[in-house]
């Protein structure tokens, strides 16, 4: 049975990380597992949350996987609790399965809280054993040691891709507003091709798990990757809509739940044209 590893965090309060990826991955009918890198009161935009490190607890959870011949063909990596656990991690890499990475350290120009020069360096190396990178555009800076500009210009992203396509040689930036418009740029390898959404002018939490998980699946199921880039866009805008529809508290990240029924739609639809 080929399975689905997410590695991220849990939050207590908030719907990020694993409490997004798990609906999504779980309507799509993929089989999968969970590996907690730490337990978390709130999600960081929170002020004075709890951080349990689950590093321990990780090392343990692998080895029983093991004995149980409990095997994933694809891993998605999230946030971790610090720079030792990302390496602990790459130390058990198994080169033979897909490793798509979110190298989670930061958005809007700016390092998550509690994180530091170290982690960028860790993360940075587990980025050089993936398949696929999934950063934001102030990760995508990091990753590549370049300064996030005061103005974002198509010019400057281009700095950034040509720049990142030195080490990597797949990725996808996310992220990228230009005026009123977002932009998702996937490098393949060979070209980049760019795509874009109107941008609903304010902050929400979680959407940057959504996108990684859903290019997972894609992956995972051998779906074209544009496609999901493309649909992933727009049902992210719709669960907005529906946060907002549905008065949620949107700190707590968005609801995905009225759209669930889309993303089955989406996949069997994929599945049912690879067999046509």
């Amino acid at each position: 049975m080929n399975k689905i590893l997410l590695v991220n965090d849990i939050t207590c309060l908030g719907k990020v990380a694993l409490n997004v990826s798990i609906p999504l991955v779980a309507t799509t009918g993929n089989p999968f597992d969970i590996l907690p890198t730490v337990l978390l009161s709130s999600h960081t935009a929170y002020p004075h949350y709890h951080k349990v490190d689950l590093t321990n607890e990780m090392m343990n959870i692998l080895n029983h996987f093991k004995i149980l011949n409990n095997t994933h063909q694809t891993v998605l990596t999230g946030y971790f609790y610090n720079h030792q656990q990302i390496i602990k991690f790459i130390d058990l890499l198994d080169t033979k399965k897909t490793l798509i990475v979110d190298p989670i350290m930061g958005d809007n120009s700016k390092l998550y809280s509690g994180m530091d020069n170290n982690y960028i360096i860790a993360l940075q190396k587990l980025c050089q054993h993936a398949d696929l990178i999934i950063p934001n555009l102030t990760e995508a800076c990091l990753l590549c040691n370049i300064d996030y500009p005061t103005i974002v210009t198509n010019d400057f992203v281009e700095k950034v891709i040509l720049k990142l396509q030195t080490t990597y040689n797949h990725f996808i930036i996310t992220g990228v507003i230009i005026q009123n418009t977002i932009y998702v740029y996937y490098y393949n390898g060979n070209l980049t091709q760019k795509f874009s959404i109107e941008r609903i002018s304010d902050n929400f939490f979680g959407t940057g798990d959504i996108f990684s998980t859903l290019i997972t699946v894609a992956i995972h199921n051998d779906i074209s990757v544009e496609k999901m880039i493309v649909f992933a866009m727009q049902f992210i805008v719709n669960c907005i809509q529906d946060t907002v529809k549905y008065q949620h508290n949107k700190k707590e990240g968005i609801v995905v739940s009225h759209q669930l029924q889309q993303l089955y739609n989406f996949i069997k639809e994929q599945h049912e044209n690879k067999h046509n």
